[in-house]
């Protein structure tokens, strides 16, 4: 634009009358472009719809398998029909051997399901039948495989996270499980945060991280009542809280004697 002249709102009028006037003419011009590009409008619409009514098909898939196998593992296990509790049978051995092959199935079900809420429940409870028939190894590499599918899900997230912690202290790895611990406190829609967040400083205390721990189990007493977590990490909070406290009163006194 040329110095000292200045847009008129005629002009600017006359302005997008020529640009209406162009898209006119190239729409009279392309109509077959026109229709290709309105079809592919629909045609993404129509994808997406399509791709969340396959996406809830795969959910409503996976979820009945999940609850096909839970079904046919109780009914192994000698359980009642419509029972959701089973009796361990006679032989301790015969149970191991069931825990083993239900594991199997649940995470082969669940290699067949992936991207699925149900999928990581199926590798959650694969973690916990491993456990329970003797594999911690195989059980945390369950656990550690449900954790890589969770996605953005809080509640099963923590969970996932909570199993792991609970592996890796039965292998004495404190910083590991109290690391899982935290992380799983961190996490804002689940729902045993606080619990997660106890179990976390008494696994940084395990670990001699004592300055973490107190600092965690201070937190922790800001968020909440300690009544509502279990007594004995209730009893090991209060602990470290005393600890805390007798070692900041002990600072400046030691303080003032110094020379």
């Amino acid at each position: 634009m040329a110095r000292g002249t200045q847009p008129t709102a005629h002009s600017t009028l006359e302005e997008i009358e020529s640009i209406a006037d162009r898209i006119a003419s190239w729409i009279g011009a392309n109509p077959g472009a026109v229709i290709v590009i309105a079809v592919s409008i629909l045609l993404a619409a129509g994808g997406y719809g399509g791709w969340v009514a396959w996406q809830s098909g795969r959910e409503d898939r996976a979820s009945f398998a999940l609850a096909s196998l839970e079904r046919e593992y109780l009914k192994a296990m000698g359980a009642a029909p419509g029972a959701t509790e089973i009796t361990e049978p006679a032989n301790p051995e015969t149970g191991k051997a069931l825990r083993r092959e239900f594991a199997q199935k649940l995470l082969a079900m669940a290699d067949e399901n992936p991207h699925t809420s149900a999928t990581t429940v199926a590798r959650l409870t694969a973690g916990d039948l491993l456990a329970a028939a003797g594999e911690p190894e195989k059980a945390l590499d369950a656990w550690h495989a449900a954790l890589g599918g969770v996605g953005r899900n809080p509640a099963l997230r923590g969970v996932a996270l909570r199993r792991v912690a609970t592996a890796l202290e039965a292998q004495g790895k404190w910083n590991e499980a109290a690391a899982a611990n935290l992380e799983a406190g961190e996490l804002v829609g689940f729902p045993l945060r606080r619990w997660a967040l106890a179990d976390a400083a008494r696994c940084y205390a395990e670990a001699g991280d004592l300055d973490r721990a107190i600092s965690i189990a201070n937190r922790v007493e800001g968020e909440g009542s300690s009544d509502e977590l279990p007594a004995h990490l209730a009893a090991k909070l209060a602990e470290l809280r005393a600890r805390g406290a007798t070692g900041a009163a002990a600072g400046p006194s030691a303080a003032a004697q110094a020379p």
